[in-house]
């Protein structure tokens, strides 16, 4: 898309599949219309993730605002399940009704896209595509060229790996799994492993551990404001080297030590020192390839997310 339209016009296509998405979902649709919402809302998410990261990764004290961006995603997770949570338990049939709260968040995105890209929201005529060329072959071959080339570059798998694991590790402490929370004798309930682990493994209930990771989306958000500049000014490369060992020791804390606390404060310290991780790499990327290669090396990047 990138040899088509401009920058505005992508991020505002994504924020409009993120709308229309949840639009679909809060009034209950059938199961199969409900599924495909999610597609959509990922194609969305997927524009607007890689151009707004690549976008941001440009400008001044771009650790900074990258930084600040990621650290909204960790705010967002922190504050869904609260939201969420209450509208399930207490409105079991209607549990839809979440989505409106999503409705209302998606409609302040594309009017801030909308307001901030503007002059940016247009179709590209053919000498101001991407590539620039003006060969016989359309711009169509010319992106699926450029596209190849550029996963020829051994920095983008280097990297997708690092998301791949990174991510792999964030995601389980603190994502979803397939564990129903009716084996605790709940109804209606998904669970994450941390979760499932306090409450098996610890012999918490689930009552007092099911927020726990909150905890972790808490220091995500924190660790994301708080270390993008000391990150920036002791060197990225040295900084995520540190994170690594104290986040393993953490990780060995909250494994080795039979105490719900300190498994908790464990959780949420490893969720501080991993918050950064994720927008200094980006800002790495940008030294490391062009801004066209960092859009889809960033789509490759997130394709290893999925597949962790």
């Amino acid at each position: 898309m990138l040899e088509f339209l401009d920058t505005g016009a992508i991020l505002s296509i994504g924020a409009f599949l993120q709308l229309a998405s949840n639009l679909l979902r809060f009034w209950s649709p059938p199961f199969g219309l409900f599924a495909t919402t999610f597609c959509m809302a990922s194609l969305g998410m997927a524009f607007q993730d890689s151009h707004s990261n690549t976008f941001v990764s440009t400008v001044n004290g771009a650790h900074r605002w990258l930084g600040f961006i990621h650290a909204m995603y960790a705010l967002g997770a922190l504050v869904s399940p609260f939201v969420a949570t209450p509208i399930a338990s207490s409105m079991q049939s209607k549990w839809s009704i979440f989505y409106i709260f999503l409705v209302g968040l998606g409609v302040i995105n594309i009017v801030g896209v909308v307001l901030a890209f503007r002059d940016s929201i247009r179709i590209l005529p053919r000498s101001l595509s991407a590539s620039g060329n003006d060969h016989a072959r359309g711009r169509s071959v010319e992106a699926l060229h450029g596209m190849v080339k550029i996963l020829h570059l051994r920095v983008v798998w280097i990297l997708s790996l690092f998301f791949f694991f990174m991510l792999g590790v964030g995601i389980t402490a603190g994502g979803t799994s397939n564990f129903p929370a009716t084996v605790l004798g709940l109804t209606n309930l998904w669970i994450g492993w941390v979760v499932v682990y306090l409450v098996d493994v610890r012999h918490g209930k689930l009552s007092e551990v099911g927020y726990t990771p909150a905890g972790l989306y808490g220091g995500i958000f924190l660790g994301r404001l708080l270390l993008a500049e000391p990150t920036h000014r002791f060197g990225e490369r040295r900084m995520i080297l540190l994170y690594g060992v104290i986040m393993l020791g953490l990780q060995l804390v909250f494994w080795l030590v039979p105490n719900i606390i300190a498994s908790a404060t464990a959780l949420s310290l490893l969720g501080f020192f991993f918050g950064p991780l994720f927008p200094i790499v980006s800002f790495i990327s940008r030294s490391a390839m062009d801004s066209r290669a960092q859009l889809i090396g960033t789509g490759c990047f997130r394709w290893h997310k999925v597949i962790s």
